[in-house]
């Protein structure tokens, strides 16, 4: 390579103007900067992350605590406490929010829209376990008050039924026949049948329990019928004292008003209990199918973390190219003119004083030192020129 080509590459250099300090400090300033901009980018990308990722992941966790919650408050409903509705309505509705919230995003929440398809895999998995779940829960808590109403009052008017039909049956005694009586006697065994079997079924969820209350229902019915118009197949004579036809006829006005209460706990149970089931069976569906979406999360927050230092990595690259080219050009801006400057020196001080002039590119000390050494050749040139006239 010729001294001229180097030369005019040196020349051809922008920051020739610059003091070699300047270049100097902007070579370091460049390196240091680049490496704060690194540091700063860590710095922020770790801390939002943090704090969003730590905000989702609690919020997604949080959400298995709500559905054990919502759980326990329907069984203290069924256990006959009607104010764990509010709780049940304001742990559905924080579910359900936050759900919608996490798989959509949120500005409240500072919840942004997930876009990964194995994240909306996982809330699709969620929702798809939710929306049947809480139909259930919603049939629960607008049925079993009016269930629990019922058994109150079943309950507490049990006793008071029984004692009016014995009542009335001892009264009857003296004016019936013994088939006639001995048959209306089991009224007062109906009578407690029908709240037992209500226990049964809805302890033991067997249908048989059911379908006993319902026939005792039928069976009282048609005995107090039969007492008050006469019944041949089940052997009851009519009833002819009007004393204990009024009586016969308010057992049957509180009888009636007692089934209907029974009636409507027989007809709405099933479907309160076949709620409960579902909850039951799918709570823990539930519960794993949020441990997933919350696994999924965690995954995703390590894969930005990921992409984080593989974009550092990048950028560090790139840096080290940048920082090895713009270090290479300056060092050939200081060390080019500085060596063709020592090459010309050396030449004169071997006594070849007559030297072609070196071309000023740079303003800088290496284009100093070029100005004084052409200041230097015209000198001596001029005292060669001068020291040839004498000679002559």
């Amino acid at each position: 390579m010729s001294t001229g080509t180097v030369q005019n590459r040196a020349h051809g250099f922008k920051l020739g103007f610059w003091r070699i300090s300047a270049k100097l400090y902007f070579l370091t300033y460049f390196l240091i900067s680049s490496m704060v901009v690194i540091v700063l980018y860590t710095v922020s990308t770790l801390d939002k992350n943090h704090k969003h990722d730590a905000n989702l992941i609690y919020l997604a966790g949080k959400q298995r605590m709500l559905t054990q919650q919502l759980s326990k408050n329907l069984m203290e409903l069924q256990l006959g406490d009607n104010s764990k509705i509010s709780e049940i309505n304001q742990v559905k509705i924080e579910f359900s929010k936050v759900l919608d919230s996490l798989e959509g995003g949120d500005a409240d929440l500072e919840l942004d829209a997930k876009e990964t398809e194995n994240v909306l895999n996982t809330f699709n998995e969620v929702q798809e376990i939710w929306v049947p779940f809480i139909f259930n829960v919603e049939l629960i808590i607008q049925t079993w008050p009016g269930i629990n109403n019922s058994l109150d009052h079943v309950v507490n008017n049990n006793e008071k039924l029984y004692t009016t039909v014995n009542s009335a049956l001892m009264k009857m005694r003296k004016t019936v026949d013994s088939t006639t009586m001995l048959t209306a006697g089991t009224l007062r065994f109906l009578v407690e049948g029908i709240t037992k079997n209500i226990f049964l079924y809805s302890r033991y969820r067997d249908e048989k329990y059911l379908l006993a209350g319902s026939e005792k229902i039928k069976r009282a019915n048609r005995i107090l019928k039969g007492l008050l118009k006469g019944d041949k197949e089940l052997g009851l004579a009519k009833i002819k004292s009007a004393t204990s036809r009024k009586e016969i006829l308010e057992i049957e006005k509180q009888f009636n008003k007692h089934n209907e209460k029974v009636k409507a706990i027989f007809e709405k149970l099933p479907m309160v209990l076949g709620a409960a089931s579902y909850i039951s069976e799918n709570n823990i569906s539930l519960l794993n199918a949020m441990n997933k979406a919350v696994k999924e999360l965690a995954n995703q927050s390590h894969l930005k973390v990921v992409n984080m230092i593989n974009n550092e990595y990048k950028f560090l690259a790139v840096l080290f190219i940048l920082s090895t080219g713009l270090s290479f050009f300056i060092i050939r801006a200081i060390t080019v003119p500085l060596k063709e400057v020592s090459e010309k020196v050396d030449q004169v001080s071997m006594g070849m004083i007559l030297q072609d002039q070196i071309e000023v590119g740079n303003k800088d000390e290496v284009g100093r030192i070029r100005n004084s050494f052409n200041r230097l050749i015209r000198s001596e040139e001029h005292t060669s020129e001068l020291q040839s006239r004498v000679d002559l």
